[in-house]
Parts: C-alpha cells; structure tokens; sequence
C-alpha cells in the first residue's frame, strides 16, 4: 500500500472535515456539503508528488469539467497548459501553489495553511473568482509531507467584500466618492499629474436649507441628486476629473492636468446653469456657488491647503452672490 492509500485511509474523513470547515467560513457558504457542491478537494502525497480527487461537487463539475488526479508538477502543466482557465495574471500564484518542492519548502518554513484568490473562465466563458486553499500536514508513519487542497467558487465572497468596500468608498446617497476617499486619494492623484496646473473647486447648493425646509428632507435628497448628477455631466467628460461629496451641500471637484483659464470656463458655465428638482408642487430650482484654488506646476501644496484656500473663495462667493464663482487668487489679490 502506497503513503497516500495509507494516509487516506487513516486520516482522510477527519483531515477533510477539518479543511472543509475552515473554507466554508471563509467563502459563506451554508453548510459542508453546500460546499462540496461548488468545490474540488484534492490529496496530495508531497513526497511523491502522487494525487487522489477526495471530492468533486455537481456544480463545480458542470462549470470546470472532471478533474483528474495528477502525477507530479509536469502532468499538472501538461493538463493546465493551453487550455485558457487560469487568467494570465494570476496564472504564476497559481501554479506555485501546486508545485510540490515550493509547498515542501513552506511546510519546512512553519507554514500550514495556504490560500490564493484567483480569476478563471468556467465552462460557459464566464470569469469567475475562485479560492485555492491548501492545508499542509506531516504523515507520522511515513514522514511524508501531505497536502489538502480545496478549490471553491468564492463569487459569493468576493461580491459581498466588494460592497463593503464600495460602502467605504462611496456616498450612499449620490454614488460619488466620499470624503474619508477625497483625503486619501488626493494628494497621489495630483503629484500624477504632466506640467499643467490643476485645480480644485468647492460647490455648494444656495439657499440649500430651504429646500428642506419648505419641501422636505426628500426633496433635499432629490436636489442634492440632481446637483451630482449635473457635476457628473459637466465634469466626468475626461477621465483626469474626480468628483466627492464632501458632506451637506458641498460637493468637490478635482481638475488636474487643466490650465486655469480652461477651468474657468467650466466653472463660469456651471455656475450659470439652474439645477431642477422634482417636488410634489412640480419643477424647483437652485443654484450654485463655486471657489475654487490652483496648484501650479512646480508648488508644494497639499490638498488640505488648497481645499482651504477653495473654501475662502467659496465664501466670497457666498456674500456676493451676483459673481457665481471665484478663484482664490482672485480675492488674495
């Protein structure tokens, strides 16, 4: 009887349990058996490089087709090798992660639990996310070094980790970015930039607390919709311009690479422009005033100071309604 009959025999059913468990949490499935369902569990004699499939679930089957044991890392090559499964940038951390004498090395580095998170076409062309987990453990009879490996359908994780994510990095009412990403993001965005200037403006609705107060805090949800809505129009035209909902009424835009004679222009037609709303009496509509700052090619200032010079000008504005928008340079002067 081989290491690997033996082994599987003596310690199968509970070194299985033990993995399937552990990935179940990991990728939301309900149960172990839903698991299996969607996964292929294969044993892996390290040593000999010899492989049984434990497992194969109906589903993963009709998506990925039968999968086979393999006789080394040459026939794991050989079955991967032109057929276009594996994406071509995670094709590397996959295949690592099936290479005997790399898993070997890392058992012998006190490693005992490993895990890759990788993009693959199924059967149909789909792109799927997938979840190779391996669990490696020691034979005390043989001393051989024995490897538990799980590949399971992880769409389920992946779509919930890319909500929250998006949680994170969105306003829920407008879909823009949202403030805590406006200080992270910045500051890298405006260092990447040619030998332009760059500009960042504030927007912020007038008269905005009496759309709440005669209308309703709907109303004002509507308005404030609407108002980035228009932003994204107007500003969403190239893919250098980046939009925030700073909070309340105050919106940021972020123009880099743009002259500030050429951001003017923009600013002057938008603060022009009358924003509509929908309430229950019919069309309503607001305006806006804008500040805005400029970052000159060869200056050090961060986002933090130009926001602040920005928001002088906005409130410039703001007492004098009749200009629609300004520049901060405008008012130092």
């Amino acid at each position: 009887m081989s290491v690997l009959e033996n082994y599987l025999k003596e310690e199968k059913s509970k070194m299985l349990e033990l993995v399937a468990w552990r990935f179940a949490r990991m990728m939301r499935y309900k149960d172990v058996e839903d698991l299996r369902n969607h996964s292929v569990g294969v044993i892996t004699d390290l040593n000999s490089g010899d492989s049984e499939v434990c497992f194969q679930g109906e589903e993963h089957k009709r998506l990925f087709g039968e999968f086979r044991p393999f006789h080394g890392p040459k026939d794991v090559e050989e079955y991967f090798n032109g057929k276009n499964i594996i994406l071509p940038q995670f094709e590397e951390g996959f295949f690592r992660l099936l290479d005997c004498n790399w898993l070997i090395q890392q058992f012998k580095e006190g490693q005992r639990w490993l895990d890759y998170d990788y993009l693959a076409h199924d059967k149909t062309g789909r792109i799927v996310w997938l979840l190779l987990v391996i669990e490696l453990s020691l034979d005390p009879v043989s001393h051989h070094i024995i490897s538990s490996l799980y590949i399971g359908m992880s769409d389920v994780y992946h779509r919930e980790r890319d909500a929250m994510l998006e949680l994170a990095r969105k306003d829920a009412l407008t879909g823009l970015f949202n403030r805590h990403m406006m200080n992270s993001m910045v500051d890298d965005y405006l260092k990447d930039r040619g030998s332009e200037e760059a500009c960042i403006a504030i927007v912020d609705a007038n008269d905005f607390k009496a759309v709440n107060d005669n209308y309703g805090h709907q109303c004002g949800d509507r308005a404030l919709i609407a108002l980035s809505e228009e932003l994204q129009k107007n500003f969403y035209n190239r893919a250098k311009d980046i939009i925030f909902r700073y909070g309340g009424d105050e919106f940021i835009i972020c123009l880099k690479d743009t002259a500030e004679k050429d951001a003017k222009e923009r600013f002057a037609a938008f603060s022009e422009k009358p924003i509509s709303y929908d309430t229950e009496d019919g069309k309503k509509y607001f305006t806006v005033s804008l500040g805005y700052a400029v970052k000159k090619p060869n200056d050090d200032k961060g986002v933090f100071e130009l926001i602040r010079e920005a928001d002088k000008a906005l409130y410039y504005v703001k007492a004098h309604r009749e200009i629609g928008y300004v520049g901060y340079n405008q008012i130092k002067k």
